[in-house]
């Protein structure tokens, strides 16, 4: 923990962020989780965050725990619940293909389930591409840049 401070001291998240995570896998306790979430949204890893922010407040809850375990319970909660509005989405549509065609869609390399191409896929803030391989053997590309809370 004290070299993920001192690498974010320095301005080198990307350290930071591996320190963390290293103190995390050791410690699996509220506050090392805590830092690992504030690193990865200072990346702009805003899915990750979210996610670790919602396993710190379910980490189980010792009644003879310290008090910053509490207090990083309820830091977590509070931050997850600012950055669910600043995660961005991207709308899939594929004009010219109907909803039973053969269609498989890929954002970043990642392949979309079909059934989750019928509501907008929370991404990470930046720049997104997104590939759809058609039946036909067609492929269409898009690429997008979205910012925190667009769709």
């Amino acid at each position: 923990m004290t070299e993920g401070r001192s690498h974010r001291r320095a301005n080198d998240s990307k350290a930071a962020l591996q320190s963390f995570q290293a103190a995390d896998s050791i410690m699996h306790v509220p506050t090392t989780g805590l830092e690992v979430a504030k690193t990865e949204i200072e990346l702009g890893q805003l899915l990750k965050a979210r996610d670790k922010l919602l396993s710190v407040t379910r980490l189980h809850i010792d009644e003879n725990e310290p008090r910053a375990f509490s207090e990083a319970r309820a830091t977590a909660k509070t931050l997850g619940a600012e950055i669910e509005a600043k995660i961005p989405s991207i709308a899939i549509k594929i004009p010219g293909v109907t909803l039973d065609a053969t269609v498989k869609v890929t954002v970043d390399g990642v392949e979309v389930p079909p059934a989750a191409l019928t509501a907008p896929r929370p991404v990470d803030p930046g720049h997104h591409v997104v590939v759809a391989h058609l039946g036909t053997g067609e492929a269409r590309e898009a690429q997008v840049d979205v910012r925190e809370g667009e769709t």
